[in-house]
């Protein structure tokens, strides 16, 4: 007889804790837990939820651009878990678990929340979170921080978030992305994905590479993927980013394509990732690239150390778009090193990240609470 888990999301987009919910829920679903997914509607989202078989409800936490109460918030959560009866909620993001977390305890269902996040919480909102039963955290940064800022230690587990390793896997370059750019095929390609935002230090990348180029004439620089936030300070960001990619002596050789489907075939096209965020949890893009076998020169901040523990693969300092280009040119300068990553950070995805892995840690989470 299947479970019946109450998924609650904050977006109707999709970033990493999305995708890495995504990842794993086919997997869920094969052992019998059945989702009901409480996301923004008519959403990319909420859309690639029904594609892989989950029955979702609306849930918006904005009304006419503006953010709802926390109490009206609450109150149709717990309208909803008295009409679904779910066996159990699960909280995919620090927000969504703040506001169940109370929601839960009263209306007496388990509840699961995710720790995906590095930021600084109040009191309440620490308080409000360990209303639920358990806490899981995508790496032991984000654990120890959230410890150290007063969550109970007792009550999160470590869940590395998963990949799939047969869609993210070493491939022959295809020579597809330096055909669509319309760049000669030899071209290296060094690419940048995520949101485009303050945190993921995008304008670090951008000059690390102007750094690059000077010293690479066939490098080209791919920047795949979008700003969601429409706060103005991300507005001007981006507008800052694009004007300085215009007005560089590489503008010809920097792209920004958007948000890209297939990372994976830009992944095996690609020479090297460069990943300067100024916080991550558990780079969700370094997981992809550690098991498409793609190098990459990352910040040493959150979780990343994590991703790279028993390689001999570099971190630099973050805001340091020095630092990262001597790494890169390090590695574009010794192939057999980078051959060796190759290999080593294939090894590192399988052995710590799989999907499967992944799912069968949340499958025991899940077993544990509702039989508690």
């Amino acid at each position: 007889m299947s479970q019946r888990i109450l998924f609650l999301g904050e977006y109707g987009w999709r970033n990493g804790g999305e995708n890495s919910f995504l990842a794993i829920a086919p997997l869920l679903m094969k052992k019998q837990f059945q989702f009901i997914t409480a996301v923004p509607s008519s959403t990319e989202f909420s859309s690639a939820l029904t594609e892989i078989g989950c029955e979702s409800v609306n849930l918006q936490l904005h009304e006419r651009g503006e953010r709802k109460s926390q109490s009206q918030i609450r109150e149709e959560l717990k309208c909803l878990i008295h009409r679904l009866k779910p066996d159990l909620v699960h909280c995919n993001s620090l927000s969504t678990s703040r506001l169940a977390g109370p929601v839960t305890r009263s209306c007496n269902v388990p509840g699961l929340g995710y720790l995906r996040d590095i930021l600084r919480l109040s009191g309440q909102a620490i308080k409000d979170i360990t209303e639920l039963n358990q806490l899981v955290a995508v790496s032991l940064a984000t654990r120890d921080y959230h410890v150290a800022a007063g969550m109970p230690s007792n009550n999160i587990q470590v869940i590395y978030n998963g990949v799939d390793l047969e869609q993210f896997c070493i491939r022959p370059a295809s020579g597809k992305w330096q055909k669509s750019l319309g760049i000669p095929p030899y071209s290296e390609l060094f690419i940048c994905i995520g949101q485009i935002g303050l945190r993921k230090a995008v304008d670090i990348v951008l000059k690390s590479f102007c750094l690059l180029a000077a010293n690479n004439p066939q490098a080209h620089m791919v920047f795949a993927g979008c700003r969601h936030s429409e706060k103005q300070e991300a507005i001007d960001y981006e507008l800052d980013l694009k004007a300085t990619s215009t007005a560089s002596d590489f503008s010809d050789r920097i792209h920004w394509v958007g948000r890209v489907e297939d990372v994976a075939g830009l992944m095996n096209d690609a020479t090297l990732l460069l990943h300067a965020a100024r916080q991550e949890p558990l780079g969700r893009v370094l997981l992809e690239a550690a098991a498409s076998g793609l190098p990459f020169v990352a910040t040493e901040v959150g979780g990343t150390p994590e991703i790279v523990t028993g390689q001999k693969i570099p971190l630099v300092p973050m805001d340091s778009p020095q630092a990262m280009n001597k790494a890169a040119q390090l590695l574009l300068s010794d192939p057999e090193q980078r051959g060796r990553f190759v290999v080593s950070l294939r090894r590192r995805a399988e052995r710590q990240f799989s999907n499967q892995r992944c799912a069968d840690e949340v499958s025991q989470v899940y077993s544990q609470l509702m039989n508690r």
